[in-house]
């Protein structure tokens, strides 16, 4: 992510057309992007970040996101966000324990080295 502003802003228009919520949660070198909805506009935001323009490359270029790796995928009902929003940490503990108090202590099994 070079420009964390265009990427964000991407990210914030696909969730808002395509009615999904969710999290993305950076720690230093890893970006984790959490999103919950409805099955088939969760596979159109994935088809989106791979086929749409989505940041900006070290020539200032726009590009897709090219290292996108889905960890895991589970359903899970309702929603446990209301909106969509980036949150940083400083380190894996932080965000394990992030995890941990929104119910989403399932993924740390995923987020392991």
């Amino acid at each position: 992510m070079r420009s964390p502003n265009i990427y964000m802003k991407h990210l914030r228009q696909w969730t808002n057309e395509l009615n999904i919520t969710g999290r993305v949660l950076v720690i230093p070198h890893t970006i984790f992007i959490l999103v919950e909805g409805n099955n088939d506009n969760l596979k159109k935001f994935i088809i989106k970040l791979k086929t749409e323009t989505v940041d900006i490359d070290n020539r200032g270029r726009p590009c897709k996101e090219r290292l996108l790796t889905q960890i895991v995928e589970i359903n899970i009902h309702p929603a446990k966000f209301s909106n969509f929003e980036k949150i940083e940490f400083n380190n894996r503990n932080e965000l394990e324990s992030y995890l941990r108090k929104s119910d989403y202590a399932e993924l740390l099994n995923y987020i392991k080295n």
